[in-house]
């Protein structure tokens, strides 16, 4: 997934569920651009997770070095990257929405 950013350059992401309770993850567009989210459909599992920010796709390594997707580190070297997570209440689940529908995607 290519993330949009916000007008801050925040990216949003939320499971909203039924009862509008959400999970709910937030991080700068300009530290993890990509995601990746799962989905298991197996006779035994039934699953779909929120999406997980991060800086490649799921091509593989080679294939991920190619396209640049890749930070790589030499010794004592750092990336640094922030990501808000949580649960939010119904209350919080929509103040969320709200920004989000108010912002200026690009």
């Amino acid at each position: 997934i290519d993330y949009l950013a916000d007008n801050e350059g925040r990216c949003h992401t939320m499971q909203v569920h039924p009862d509008g309770n959400s999970d709910y993850v937030c991080h700068l567009k300009s530290q993890l651009p990509k995601a990746v989210r799962w989905i298991s459909r197996t006779p035994d599992h039934d699953a779909i997770a929120i999406v997980e920010p991060g800086t490649c796709e799921v091509d593989g390594y080679l294939r991920e070095k190619e396209k640049g997707n890749l930070v790589i580190l030499n010794p004592g070297e750092v990336y640094h990257c922030e990501i808000e997570t949580g649960a939010l209440n119904v209350s919080q689940t929509n103040e969320i929405l709200r920004k989000i529908s108010a912002a200026r995607i690009s």
